[in-house]
């Protein structure tokens, strides 16, 4: 059971990682894009929200 438990949050750790730097990469990439135009803001903060929470689904 420890070792089970052990396992899944040593996983849960990773995909935390991964998850950050995905979120870091969208955030460079939203600022970017942003700097040249700010109407898209709303469609591609929905859009990294869908993204993350894809990542999250990959990572189980």
């Amino acid at each position: 059971m420890l070792k089970k438990l052990a396992f899944g949050d040593r996983r849960n750790i990773i995909q935390q990682k991964s998850l950050a730097f995905v979120n870091r990469q969208h955030q460079a990439f939203i600022k970017k894009i942003l700097i040249y135009c700010p109407k898209i803001q709303a469609k591609i903060n929905g859009a990294t929200i869908v993204a993350s929470l894809s990542t999250i689904n990959l990572g189980v």
